[in-house]
């Protein structure tokens, strides 16, 4: 069964169990590059907001041969866990004054997000694309984000060039940019996620000594190691980086959620060995994106450079 297909069924299902009390509505939604999720919202009438599910992990249940009984079971206990039973206040959105010191950033690949950017503001960043986001921490709802659609640029009545202002003041003030070791980096935010997907203990670096990746390697993100990769538009912190390794640097496009850094030794870029260094991580770059990333995480096949003169960054 197709996943349209399913997600009506399940529409329909919910309706029926649910009965007229209930708003049931079925959704294509588009993420980073393009990626395509189906989702059912299900609303109590007395409330005017809903949780999200996302239907492709059900469905593939479905598909290895879980009944649709037991689908529909397991969705609406999910409902009743994630449902909020309460209204809330979203008018403030509409202000932009409101919201100013929650907007924030996100790169992405302006060819693979051909769609998305056709209903969003954004500005180009070499290949890439600044795209924005509202930050929300409500108590009754907890943290997400809301995508800003050219919609809310109409109602907020500014332009581009001043919601990116307020996007870099956040950037430098609230998200806390921070350059990790390879091995820090893995202790605080990678060993977890490696453990969560595999269900058990993860390892090192596949028996490669830390403090050869420790010199060559180094990570740039945000706190939360989510969308962190909106560091590379923030020239001061690079700045700050050529500065402490007196060098220029390499940055590879690791995913949306972050950098790695490489300080450039050889520098002379008419030279075998600097031309030599390039051709390597350009292969290492294309093989990772085809092989270990997953599609909505993908930011770009470019080998980027940041020349510590210049103070700016371009495409090698």
């Amino acid at each position: 069964m197709l996943i349209n297909e399913f997600a009506e069924k399940v529409k329909n299902a919910a309706v029926e169990i649910l009965g007229d009390e209930y708003n049931v509505e079925i959704h294509e939604n588009i993420k980073l590059n393009d990626t395509k999720f189906w989702s059912v919202n299900i609303t109590d009438k007395k409330y005017n907001i809903s949780p999200i599910i996302y239907l492709e992990y059900f469905h593939d249940k479905y598909e290895k041969g879980t009944t649709f009984g037991e689908i529909m079971n397991e969705l609406m206990g999910l409902y009743k866990k994630c449902m909020i039973d309460t209204n809330v206040d979203l008018s403030y959105l509409t202000d932009f004054e409101s919201v100013r010191d929650d907007i924030c950033v996100r790169l992405c690949n302006r060819e693979r997000n051909n769609e998305m950017l056709m209903d969003v503001p954004f500005i180009e960043f070499l290949d890439l694309a600044v795209i924005f986001y509202i930050e929300m921490n409500d108590e009754n709802i907890g943290d997400g984000h809301i995508l800003v659609t050219n919609k809310y640029m109409k109602n907020w009545g500014i332009s581009c060039k001043e919601l990116m202002r307020a996007a870099l003041d956040n950037l430098d003030n609230k998200k806390e940019l921070k350059t990790l070791s390879m091995s820090d980096f893995y202790e605080k935010y990678l060993k977890k996620k490696i453990e969560d997907r595999c269900g058990g203990v993860a390892g090192g670096f596949a028996g490669i000594p830390t403090e050869l990746i420790d010199d060559y390697m180094w990570i740039l993100t945000n706190e939360s190691a989510n969308y962190g990769a909106s560091a590379m538009i923030c020239a001061e912190k690079l700045k700050e980086f050529t500065e402490m390794k007196d060098s220029n640097v390499f940055i590879i496009p690791s995913s949306v959620h972050e950098l790695i850094l490489i300080p450039d030794v050889f520098s002379n870029i008419d030279s075998y060995e600097w031309k030599m260094q390039v051709d390597d991580i350009k292969q290492m770059i294309f093989y990772v994106n085809r092989h270990e990333l997953a599609p909505n995480d993908f930011l770009s096949d470019n080998l980027y450079y940041f020349d510590k003169e210049e103070q700016q960054v371009r495409i090698v």
